[in-house]
């Protein structure tokens, strides 16, 4: 039996809606979003009542330490998400990005299993411990950093606390340490489908002093229909958006 003369046709969507950070590709919405949720790192030494150390005077004498959640959000009644791109930059003179959760270690820090803990250091790095127990939390309390991330104040010295968090991390790249422009990468997990919101967050040191924060973002998905479909990328228009700082 031959299929030479059997051909397919599918018509092309050409339904494709694109804003300032929001697109309409397929079946899916994407948006991102225009008020990222921002926290003063420094607040924890208050909340902590902690001498700083001679390096981390230096280090607050002239910045100010921010966490910002960034959210890339989509909804999708059947196409698939293959990828998604998410990129900030900080149009603020000066800023640099110290660290990213998740980051491309990410996943070889969760390999460890339930023990594994995440930490944020004091001077904004962030990193793993192998077992809770070698993070003394202390009765300091927490910090609500948006979108069900904690930060627990830690007792320990240098450190800031350690993170909790009542979602999952996607497959994830990224990059932007030591630069004002920071790209997160998110692809699915196996049966895990990249809807709904994905949180995303950049510790940022900024001068001291720097009263708001102006952002440039772009979002990009790849998503397929179907097998007899094309895939396609796409992006949004950038979005531009200004955030105040706490004091």
């Amino acid at each position: 039996m031959s299929f030479q003369n059997f051909e397919f046709h599918f018509e092309e969507d050409e339904s494709n809606i694109e804003s300032a950070g929001s697109l309409e590709v397929f079946d899916i919405r994407l948006q991102v979003g225009n008020r990222p949720i921002v926290k003063n790192l420094y607040h924890l030494f208050k909340l902590k009542n902690e001498t700083m150390s001679p390096d981390m005077q230096i280090l607050y004498k002239d910045k100010d330490l921010y966490s910002v959640l960034h959210a890339i959000s989509t909804i999708s009644k059947g196409a698939k998400i293959k990828e998604l791109v998410y990129e900030a930059e900080a149009l603020t003179d000066n800023a640099q990005t110290i660290d990213l959760l998740p980051n491309t270690r990410f996943k070889e820090w969760l390999k460890g299993g339930i023990n594994t803990q995440i930490t944020l250091s004091a001077n904004g790095n962030i990193s793993a411990e192998e077992t809770p127990q070698n993070v003394n939390l202390g009765n300091f309390g927490q910090v609500d950093l948006g979108g069900g991330l904690t930060l627990k104040t830690s007792a320990e010295g240098g450190i800031s606390g350690s993170f909790s968090f009542s979602f999952r991390f996607p497959v994830v790249q990224s990059m932007g340490v030591s630069s004002n422009k920071c790209t997160w990468v998110l692809q699915p997990e196996s049966n895990k489908p990249l809807n709904g919101d994905q949180l995303l967050m950049q510790i940022l040191a900024v001068p001291k002093g720097t009263k708001t924060i102006k952002y440039r973002i772009v979002a990009e998905i790849r998503a397929s229909k179907g097998f007899f479909w094309k895939q396609k990328e796409q992006k949004t228009e950038p979005l531009e958006i200004e955030i105040e700082l706490q004091p």
